[in-house]
């Protein structure tokens, strides 16, 4: 896989969407929680932590269905507050999932994939 392949998805079932950031077999060696002003939480995953800050290492390393189980839950305990709950349609809490420039995340190399709770839409 290439040093800098980008993705980011929205609305797909999270194993899916998790399996593009483990393309290239890695494993999940910590993480940590962003709290972002004016924009969801976010979960971010690492495969090796360096000098970055605030990251909790897992016990040992998480495969992609461990990950998934891991992201899952935090999820299900991150409260979702829908911006536009408008009556045109339906809202549910869904997942976003994504990488950055290079595919990190804040510049972070071990950084390599973001999870947060995204609002979908479903027409009445």
């Amino acid at each position: 896989m290439a040093d800098n392949y980008r993705f980011d998805v929205s609305g797909a079932d999270l194993t899916t969407a998790l399996a593009l950031a483990f393309v290239d077999n890695r494993t999940v060696k910590g993480w940590r929680v962003q709290a972002r002003q004016d924009e969801p939480p976010r979960l971010i995953l690492y495969w090796y932590v360096g000098n970055d800050k605030d990251v909790t290492l897992t016990p040992a390393p998480l495969n992609l269905e461990a990950s998934v189980a891991l992201v899952q839950q935090w999820l299900d305990a991150t409260p979702w507050d829908p911006k536009h709950p408008w009556n045109e349609v339906q809202t549910k809490k869904g997942s976003r999932v994504y990488n950055e420039q290079w595919g990190h995340l804040d510049g972070a190399h071990g950084a390599f994939v973001a999870v947060e709770p995204y609002q979908l839409w479903y027409g009445k």
